[in-house]
């Protein structure tokens, strides 16, 4: 399912099932039903919303699978905490996913979206991960018009951010 969804969406067939809504509900939504998995590996999960209310136009279920692919990866790779910042900036909703753990190297910041790429420290299956999960992130970003990078956070965290175009008024 996960290849045939990014294929789609690779292909321009996919269709959205886009209506609008808020997209800091859904955010605070998905760390609620995510922060067992993220308890049990001792990760707790920090919400921000510095804006209230954020409406886009989206597919929320896809919505949904952005957020809950990048908190999946950030419980994986993070030491001991998790952080989602969630903003308006310049007509854009833009979700930040921060984690404790390892930054991503320069070299692998555009390969890291790649289909079936693992970096080094995440090969072992035990931890989890096929290596779709940011391939879908991406595909399913920029299927919304949005666009998806992985970055430094100004406190060395390791940083996700999603930007999604806010809906018109």
């Amino acid at each position: 399912v996960d290849l045939l969804e990014i294929s789609r969406f690779d292909a321009g067939v996919a269709v959205l099932d886009a209506e609008s809504w808020d997209l800091g509900e859904l955010v605070e939504r998905s760390v609620e039903i995510a922060q067992p998995l993220a308890d049990r590996v001792g990760s707790p999960v920090e919400v921000v919303l510095d804006d209230h209310p954020m409406p886009v136009t989206a597919d929320r279920r896809r919505i949904y699978r952005i957020v809950r692919n990048l908190l999946d990866n950030a419980t994986r790779h993070a030491r001991e905490r998790i952080r989602v910042v969630v903003r308006v900036e310049s007509g854009h909703a833009v979700l930040m996913v921060d984690n404790d753990g390892e930054t991503v190297s320069f070299e692998d910041r555009d390969r890291i979206f790649e289909r079936f790429y693992r970096l080094d420290d995440a090969r072992d299956r035990d931890r989890g991960g096929s290596g779709l999960g940011l391939a879908i992130v991406e595909s399913l970003t920029q299927g919304h018009g949005g666009t998806v990078a992985v970055t430094d956070a100004p406190d060395g965290w390791c940083r996700f951010i999603v930007r999604i175009p806010l809906a018109d008024s």
